[in-house]
């Protein structure tokens, strides 16, 4: 455990987890990319990288509504433990997780639900040959509304999506982040454009970029806070003039600063925001997730350790809410209930 968190307040818990039986769609070992659930279903996402043959890359799953649900759950040394069976989405397309096929899904690597609408948002990453895309799911009557193609984008380039609850004059709006430093891609119903980031240097007083691997939005202000994984950078983004503006008529990059908040505790994996203006995010060095006040300013005095383990916690791909407010990790092929309720 590093100095910085021998300071921190600990909190003690038992960690329910939730696994799938993923052995008819993946390799014994492939890990799940991400996780998003809307009710009582979960939406798993298994990339397609050189893991062995996924036949089906996007998932769905029951999901239980509390632990004590009818859910087969055991109890054991590190909390509560179910198993689940997935099964491809949508049911209604058998071809659309044909590999090969650009019209159907190839490699999603990342996944977000708008909860109010009853949307799934969907980052299929493609592959040499197929383009990237995002594909909007109603989950009310399981069928596709939305297909945008992202061409001229590097597959490799992509790896995160957030859906915007907020609804302008010009519809519903997601964001979608990747590896290629200083760009974040804009998703509308027309099409995508791109938002160049950028960051005043305080030491050399100049603009250079901001890499947007990790998104995670404000459930209380216009912002989207941007991690990149491999520094303990952290930024925002005030999203007001984007959503309050249409579509641009091209794709060339519109240049948008962002503001430098701090310095996380180190390099981190997974982004969330509970109710009550905590983020989340997990510390591969030290196997732990801890929370951020945001009404604080970013300083190891204003984190708290949620859980710390490398027994629970050896790698963390993501994190996500449960329709409870609950957080979640996903360590492998199952998750970790990390804060049981949200902090006043």
């Amino acid at each position: 455990m590093s100095t910085i968190l021998l300071h921190l307040f600990w909190i003690t818990l038992l960690a329910p987890a939730l696994s799938w039986h993923l052995s008819g769609f993946a390799p014994l070992h492939a890990p799940v990319g991400q996780v998003a659930v809307w009710r009582n279903r979960a939406y798993i996402c298994v990339p397609r990288y050189d893991l062995g043959t996924v036949t089906a890359t996007l998932l769905e799953a029951s999901w239980p509504e509390t632990m004590n649900s009818s859910h087969k759950a055991t109890q054991q040394a590190g909390g509560f433990s179910s198993h689940m069976s997935p099964r491809p989405y949508p049911r209604s397309d058998p071809t659309m997780q044909r590999e090969g096929h650009c019209p159907s899904l190839q490699n999603v690597t990342a996944l977000d639900v708008d909860s109010m609408r009853g949307r799934l948002w969907v980052l299929d990453a493609g592959t040499k040959i197929c383009s990237p895309k995002v594909i909007v799911f109603d989950l009310r009557r399981n069928e596709e509304v939305l297909r945008v193609w992202l061409t001229n984008v590097a597959s490799h380039a992509l790896t995160s999506i957030v859906a915007d609850p907020f609804v302008g004059a010009w519809g519903p709006r997601a964001y979608v982040g990747g590896s290629r430093s200083g760009a974040l891609l804009v998703i509308g119903q027309s099409g995508w454009w791109q938002i160049g980031l950028d960051v005043k240097s305080l030491e050399k007083e100049r603009m250079h970029a901001v890499g947007a691997v990790t998104l995670a939005l404000s459930r209380r202000e216009s912002l989207l806070y941007l991690a990149e994984p491999d520094s303990d950078r952290m930024f925002s983004l005030d999203l007001s003039a984007i959503r309050s503006s249409p579509q641009p008529s091209s794709n060339k990059a519109k240049r948008q600063p962002v503001t430098f908040l701090g310095r996380k505790l180190g390099p981190s994996r997974g982004l969330v925001q509970d109710l009550s203006a905590g983020l989340h995010y997990f510390l591969p060095r030290d196997h732990a997730v801890v929370r951020w006040d945001t009404r604080r300013p970013l300083s190891a005095e204003s984190h708290t350790v949620l859980l710390q383990s490398p027994k629970t916690l050896p790698q963390v791909s993501h994190m996500f809410l449960d329709p409870q407010w609950q957080v979640w990790a996903v360590v492998g092929q199952r998750c970790v209930r990390i804060q049981k309720y949200s902090f006043v």
